[in-house]
């Protein structure tokens, strides 16, 4: 839009008026808006052989997209309908590129990623022996242990997300947020608004159900006594993190705040000349 109100752009072409806006009003809206510019914007609809500058276009035009948008709002609600159909047969949708601890196989099934299972099982035990949120998330960060995204700033919350996520014990909860609509595309949590769905021991787990439950109640009664001692400062490991997606899929990114002997230790691990 900008491109054109500057005049940098003469005519649009559209293969569709589905692909054009998210619904009517937005159509309508701004197919009026480059009509008024001076020259006018038209836009040609190939699919419905619609030039908005043409006389009596607009009248066709604002049925055509009402259909549109009713034919978007009928496959959202397919859609919708099929996810919680698999919910409630108990077939989840994991997405695990941003699940620390856990990766797929080549079969689509969820396996353990060992490297990353310590930092959840450190996150677990340090938490059950009285350390806060805030101070797991210094100490992850004074270790230099990336997160899974492969960057290197913890904070209270994404500790607090580790801690409270059912995965770590082998569950899944389905529906825990859901699309509002097929327009805005905004996701909510969902707190009651929809059913939601467990599926106990779905895949292996990291963190021993007990100690999952033990965590849950101390979060609901935490108290934030327990100062950061030197005693993590002491158990610096070497975390190795694998990059799940894209391009560089399988490749280790190296952590530039590595000692000497810990990139020592690194190539040795691999069998790398150092």
């Amino acid at each position: 839009m900008n491109d054109c109100l500057n005049g940098k752009i003469d005519l649009i072409l559209t293969k569709d008026i589905s692909r054009f806006a998210r619904n009517t009003r937005d159509c309508l809206d701004t197919v009026r808006q480059l009509k008024a510019l001076n020259p006018p914007v038209p836009v040609i609809f190939e699919n419905q052989g619609i030039n908005t500058v043409e006389s009596k276009s607009e009248f066709i035009l604002g049925i055509l997209s009402l259909m549109a948008q009713a034919d978007s709002e009928q496959k959202s609600t397919a859609i919708t309908w099929s996810i919680i159909e698999r919910f409630k047969k108990g077939i989840p949708i994991i997405s695990t590129h941003n699940l620390l601890g856990y990766d797929k196989d080549r079969f689509g099934k969820i396996i353990i990623v060992e490297e990353e299972a310590e930092v959840i099982r450190k996150i677990y035990k340090s938490y059950l022996n009285g350390y806060t949120s805030a101070v797991i998330a210094k100490m992850l960060m004074n270790e230099g242990i990336p997160t899974s995204l492969n960057n290197y700033k913890w904070s209270p919350n994404s500790v607090l997300s580790i801690l409270k996520n059912e995965k770590m014990c082998g569950d899944v909860i389905m529906q825990k947020s859901f699309t509002v609509d097929c327009f805005s595309h905004k996701r909510i949590k969902n707190t009651g608004q929809r059913p939601q769905y467990r599926l106990r021991d779905h895949h292996p787990a990291i963190i021993a159900r007990t100690d999952w439950e033990k965590v849950q109640n101390f979060l609901k009664n935490s108290r934030n006594k327990t100062a950061y001692t030197s005693e993590f400062k002491q158990q610096r490991i070497l975390h190795i993190n694998h990059i799940k997606t894209g391009p560089l899929k399988g490749f280790i990114p190296v952590n530039l705040k590595w000692k000497i002997w810990e990139l020592k230790s690194f190539y040795e691990k691999f069998n790398l000349k150092y």
